[in-house]
Formats: C-alpha cells, structure tokens, sequence
C-alpha cells in the first residue's frame, strides 16, 4: 500500500510541477496536454524506451486539473503570506487602478520583515460600487479580517494621495 500512495504521489508532485510551469508562462491550460506531455514521452521513450514513457500518462495533467493545482498553489502563498503578517509588524499600501473593463480596483501591496524587509502583492479587489476612500477600506479591513491579520500590528498605511483614496481629507 505504501508502495502504490508514493507513487501516486511523486505523479501529483509532477503535476503540480507543470501547473507551476504554465502558470509561469501565462499560456493556455491546455498546452500541457497538448504539448508537454507528448514532448516529455517522446524524449523518455527516445532515451529510457516505450515502458518508462507509458507511465507519464499517469500525470493528471488535463485542462480541468491544472487549474486547481494553479489555484491551490496560489490558495497556499496567500496563506502563507498572511501567517506571516499575524506574527509580524506590517504596512500596507494602496492603489486604484482601472482594468481592460472599465471597472474600479483596488490594489494592496504590503510590507513586512522576515529575515529581510519584504514587499509582497496582498491584493487585488473590484470596487462594487463607488471609489471612495470608505470603500476602500471596507475592502482593505474586509480583507484583513478574513484572513485573520491584526490590525494592531498595522504600522503604516500609504496612497498614492489621489482624491478617492482620502476623500475630503488629506
């Protein structure tokens, strides 16, 4: 049994690894059905022969899986990030941005030190309804909240000043 659980393993760690790969490139979910694995079984059956490159298709690499595993990935650095900002000091930056589509959204960056001072993307949220500094921060607190971060340990806050980020006041 535990034969059959490490090998079913090293074939999800091999899937995760080409989800990580894909995602790197920004390419279509598909191109690792389509490409990379074909290629990875024509160089294995080429060097180690036809055996060893049937046990690839044992990968789960179809277009359905990769993004979960992409998703996953993703799902865990966010985790990660904000168990670092429970147990650390951190400030947070804030920008308004606009996307292809018109709508409003609002951009968190924070930094934090671990080992070194660290800049990290924390967010990236639609403003639903109007762009004003109020709902900016029911997104930024709603955020923090969610994730389960301190805002005790909150030392600074920045914008880039525009108008919507203050409100009246400066």
């Amino acid at each position: 049994m535990k034969t059959v659980l490490a090998a079913n393993s090293e074939y999800l760690r091999a899937s995760f690894l080409v989800a990580y790969k894909v995602a790197k490139t920004g390419k279509s979910y598909n191109i690792a059905e389509e490409l990379i694995l074909p290629a990875a079984e024509n160089m294995v059956s080429y060097i180690l022969g036809v055996t060893f490159s049937k046990l690839l298709d044992k990968i789960p690499l179809s277009n359905d899986t990769l993004p979960r595993r992409i998703h996953d990935m993703a799902h865990d650095v966010e985790n990660q990030l904000a168990l670092q900002l429970q147990n650390n000091y951190y400030a947070i930056r804030v920008d308004e941005s606009t996307c292809i589509s018109g709508l409003p959204n609002s951009l968190g960056f924070v930094r934090y030190v671990y080992r070194n001072i660290c800049e990290d993307f924390l967010f990236c949220k639609t403003l639903e309804s109007t762009t004003k500094g109020e709902d900016i921060f029911n997104i930024i607190h709603g955020y923090i909240e969610e994730h389960g971060i301190e805002w005790t340990k909150c030392v600074g806050m920045s914008t880039d000043g525009a108008k919507p980020m203050t409100g009246r006041i400066s």
